[in-house]
This record gives structure tokens, sequence and C-alpha cells, in this order.
């Protein structure tokens, strides 16, 4: 350059000592602030403050730059930063990014090479805004582009078939400091009502087949059994690990009242969002699972945890997006089946789902009187979800202050509320009726995209319902919340939030979560593929030769 650097290096020098003693308090205080909540704060901190160094060390040298060595040293800065950022996110305005850098990174070592090769040379240098001097940055710009285009074109061919593996370097760190929290082994009132307010993707549904085989269809997390008055919770629930077979799927045994018959199979594909839960979200009865579950930083296969609630665990928690595909295995009994159930329950089944609080004596009277017409367990339910369905209105404004008796302050008093007022009233309710229940959370199906072929979990359809068991043919759902008004977002930015959604689930499926499955299904796709462009050639031929 002409003129002399914006900072003299030898102030620049001094200015990157003091940072060097300003970087302990940076690492041990300010960036640990931002790593609270991370599964892993010390080395999120760490990264953090190594970040920093590196933006206050580019600021500096672009300040005091002065040799073609300044300028190669801020080449590998900038080089520096786009490596941290990939280990930061994994969404895709990263791609976005990462193409405008490849693009300029190009373009400044060839101009950089233009600049070292023309140092010597005899003839005058270029003036800005003379013929030559655009034809000369127009060349640069159409040989960057080119240039790029190839290294994208090679580096995508070499992605898609060098060996994978489900367990990367970093697979370890689980950096994502965020987390939606509200499920747990212990859920209060109030929890999932606090989840409903967000509008943050938790999870995408992609189903093979038929998409609206689906429809209605909750995706279940946890199972709740024992309720306080204010708190619902599970214990004693026998936990049985299951480990995967050599093909990566952890086969589980379904109930033994499902009938076959009475049963819609479906398979799907999940992407799930960082949670902080180790529930593995599923369409009930699951049967088959197979996904990235393993112990941080093992390339070994992990094992998931089945509970006598049909709540599928992953005890290495969802600190970080994890995708898996699934088999259920949908129940689909007629009402007149259940009606004629019978209304003797095994022992083990009436001591662990009719226990109860201390109550307000209103509430078990308000049960009989709803259901004094039934003469079987499946119309007192039946009976019990309209009654709560149509009588009661559905609201996510919470209480102002804590109730001695939330469920009898929701029935007799406020009479409005959100799902888990609804579910904890039905199964209350059920059990003062001497009918088994539990109470489930999870997500309703969630919105459909067209575009993309999938389901949009958001945060704000968490859910909760009520599971009512039949002799003989196992628990079954109720759902006596009504449902919310709130309007799908339509109109044209609805419809491009569809188009990026689209591009998040490919970004994510193909790129963050491609492993050696999803190389065996690329290639059998292009072998299939081929076959058939073999054939339509074929025929093509043959009839040209028909013809002639």
């Amino acid at each position: 350059r002409a003129s002399a650097p914006d900072l003299p290096l030898g102030l620049a020098n001094r200015l990157t000592i003091l940072y060097m003693l300003f970087f302990p308090f940076d690492l041990f205080f300010l960036s640990r602030a931002l790593a609270e909540g991370s599964s892993n704060p010390m080395l999120f901190a760490a990264l953090m403050a190594t970040i920093h160094l590196l933006i206050f060390s580019l600021g500096l040298r672009l300040l005091s730059a002065q040799t073609q060595r300044d300028y190669l040293f801020l080449v590998l800065l900038a080089f520096g930063e786009i490596l941290a950022a990939a280990i930061l996110t994994v969404e895709t305005h990263f791609l976005v990014v990462f193409g405008f850098f490849l693009l300029a990174g190009i373009a400044t070592f060839l101009s950089l090479e233009i600049q070292r090769s023309s140092a010597g040379a005899v003839s005058v240098p270029l003036a800005r805004g003379t013929p030559a001097s655009i034809q000369v940055s127009r060349a640069l710009l159409a040989t960057s582009l080119v240039v790029a285009g190839g290294v994208l074109a090679v580096g995508s061919l070499l992605f898609f078939i060098l060996p994978r593996y489900a367990g990367g370097y970093l697979s370890g760190l689980n950096l994502q400091p965020t987390l939606i929290h509200g499920f747990s082994d212990n859920v209060s009132l109030g929890d999932i009502g606090r989840i409903k307010l967000s509008r943050a993707v938790v999870m995408r549904v992609q189903v093979r087949g038929d998409p609206w085989q689906v429809q209605g269809v909750k995706w279940r997390g946890i199972a709740l059994t024992e309720f306080d008055g204010h708190r619902w919770s599970s214990q004693q629930n026998h936990p049985r690990p299951f480990r995967s077979d050599s093909n990566g799927w952890f086969s589980l045994p379904l109930p033994s009242e499902l009938h076959p018959a009475g049963t819609l199979p479906v398979t799907y594909r999940v992407i799930l969002e960082p949670v902080a839960t180790d529930a593995v979200f599923v369409a009930a009865e699951v049967a088959q699972v197979r996904g990235g579950f393993r112990e941080p930083g093992s390339r070994t296969r992990g094992y998931l945890v089945l509970d006598s609630t049909r709540s599928l665990l992953n005890p290495f928690h969802n600190f970080a997006r994890v995708g898996y595909e699934a088999v259920s295995f949908l129940p689909r009994v007629a009402p007149e089946t259940l009606r004629s159930s019978s209304p003797v329950y095994p022992r083990e089944v009436r001591a662990k789902y009719l226990q109860l609080p201390p109550q307000d004596p209103r509430l078990p009277q308000l049960a009989r009187e709803v259901t004094r017409s039934a003469t079987n367990a499946y119309d007192k339910a039946s009976m019990l979800e309209l009654f709560l369905r149509t009588k009661f209105g559905y609201t996510l404004d919470l209480p102002d202050t804590p109730q001695a008796d939330p469920l009898a302050h929701f029935l007799f008093e406020r009479k409005k509320g959100h799902c888990e007022y609804f579910a904890s009233s039905m199964a209350v309710m059920l059990r003062t009726l001497g009918i088994p229940s539990r109470l489930a959370n999870g997500f309703l199906t969630g919105e459909y995209n067209d575009v993309g072929n999938d389901y949009i979990v958001r945060a704000r359809d968490a859910h909760s319902w009520v599971e009512v068991y039949f002799p003989g043919y196992g628990w079954y759902p109720f759902d006596p919340t009504p449902p919310d008004n709130e309007s799908q977002r339509t109109g044209l930015w609805a419809r491009v939030n569809q188009y990026l959604d689209a591009l998040e689930w490919t970004w994510t499926e193909w790129v963050i979560n491609y492993d050696f499955t999803h190389q065996v299904s690329l290639a059998r796709n292009l072998e299939r593929s081929s076959r058939s462009w073999v054939g339509e050639a074929r025929h093509a031929v043959k009839r040209a030769r028909r013809a002639v």
C-alpha cells in the first residue's frame, strides 16, 4: 500500500502484549459467563476466549499491515475464525457465510500472487478506473468464481464418497449452550405452559409414505404416574437397557396387549434439536429405533432405556442435535371393542395408577355427575374428555399467585387453563372412579411443510394428555384439552419460511447427520437410478432402430 499504516507496528505489538495479560480475565470471567448453561462450560469458555483473541489480533493486524507477510497472516487469522464458526454452529446460514469466505479467500490469494509477481516488473502499475484495470478486475472475479465452483464441486464429491463415521472429533464437546427445558421425570403444573410461549423449532419429522397417516399423532416423550396435587413424577418404573444390533437398530418389545390386527405401522425420520431431557420422542407404540445414540466422544454403540411406562430414554442425553429413524405401530382399536374390555384390573396396575393425593371433595363428586349415565370405563373416559373440552376455556396465562389446590381452582373458579390442567383434572377424576390413568408429555403432530415433506414441531406444540388402561388392550390416549384457536401463519413470508425450513432439513440430514448409513442409501439410490437410465437409453435406441 502506498500510504502509511493506520497503527504503528510498535504500538500494535504493545497492545498485543496487554491483551495477553487480559486473556486470563476473559477466560475465567467474561467468557465463562457466556458459557453458563453449556454442558462443558470450561471448554466452551476457552473457545470463546480464543475467538476474542483472534478478533482482536485481526483488527490490530488489519490496521498495522505493511508487508506481504502481514497480509498472509491476516488470511490465516480469517481462516481460524471460519474454523471457529464451524465448531460453534451447524446451521444453514454457515453455508452462506462459508461460500462468501471461499470466494473472497480465493480472490485474496490471486491478488496477493499478482502483487508478488508484479513487484519486480518494469511496466507501469495500472491506474484505478482505466479500461485495463477494469478488465483485470473482471478477469479476477471470473477466475475466483470458477475456482470456487471447482473447489465446492470436488469438495462435495469427496464429502459424499469418503468413508464416514458417526462420531466426529468434536462430537463429544457438546458446545450448544441453549437447551429447551420442561421435560423431566418431575413436572410441576405450569411447566408445559411456559414452553408453549416459544415458537422455537424442537424437532422435524419426515414420514415414509403418506405423511397424513400420522395426522393427529402425538410424539410421546415421558409418562408420569404419581401426583401430589402440584407435581407429577415417576418412580420405580424398572428401566431396562437395550443395545443395538450390527445394523444400528434397537429392537424394542411391544406390549403383550397390543393386537397386530388393530395397529397401523408407520416409519419416520426425526431430527431432534438439543433438549434438556433424556426422553426420545416417538409415536406410540415404538418397535424399532436407529440413530446417533452413543456416549459423547465414543465411537462404540450406545444403548437406550425403556421403562415400564413405555418411555424411551437416551441415558447420554440429547445435549446436541440428534437424528434417528423409528418404526411404530399406532393402535387402531374400535370404541366398541374397548367398551367390552374387562372391568377387573391387575393388582399391580391398581396399586400404581389409582394413587391419589388429598383432594377437594367436590372433585370426585363432579366426576360422578359427569359420568352418571356411563356403564363402562371407555364411556366414562370419553364423557370426561368431552366435558373438559367443551365446558372450559384454553389459555396460556398462568395464575398470578400459587394456589393451595390448583386443580380445584381450575375446575371450580378459574375454569380456563392449558393442557397440563386439563390432562391432570381428567386423570385425577378417572382415578376417583377407579379407572387407572396416567399423564403423558410430549408434542403435538406439528405443522406440515409440503415443500420439505416434513412436520415442523415447535416448542409451542408441547402437550400433555391422558392415557387410560383397558385390560386386554393396554393404554389408549385421550386428549381433554380444547384446540388452540391461534391460526396457522399464512402469506408470502410463511411460504418463504417453509422453503428455508426445507433447506434446513436437507442440510441437517445430508450434511450434519451424513454417515455410513446415508452413504449406503445414496449408493443404492444411484445404482437404481443408473439402471433405470441405462434401461431407458436401451429402449430409446431400440425404438429409434425400429423406426429407421
